[in-house]
């Protein structure tokens, strides 16, 4: 998926939130609707991130991996930039658990990502 669209640093997206905990996510997203969503920085994969999604009253979690300068969650879809891959699962489910439907937003400022 090809966008010719500027980019903004990934600290400007309202549902990134950097390095955050499990822990942390949790408590974020489980209060939330269902289909809340966030991304933020893997724990287990430095470089990798992951998106977290509120689906009945849990989260489930998905490795974004970054394979030969593109972002993917299945490896069949690859993005350029991780809005695209954002966007895509916010008008397609494409096998994730739910559509992205609830940006559960950032509450505190961080470096450039």
């Amino acid at each position: 998926m090809e966008s010719t669209r500027r980019r903004l640093p990934l600290n400007q997206y309202r549902w990134f939130h950097g390095k955050i905990s499990r822990e942390e996510t949790e408590e974020l997203l489980l209060p939330a609707l269902q289909g809340a969503y966030l991304v933020r920085e893997s724990t287990n994969f430095p470089g990798d991130y992951t998106l977290c999604i509120h689906l009945r009253r849990k989260v489930v979690s998905y490795r974004i991996l970054y394979i030969d300068n593109k972002l993917t969650i299945d490896e069949e879809d690859y993005f350029d930039h991780l809005s695209d891959l954002v966007e895509h699962y916010q008008h397609r489910k494409d096998g994730l658990c739910s559509l992205l439907k609830h940006i559960v937003e950032t509450n505190y400022n961080f470096g450039d990502v």
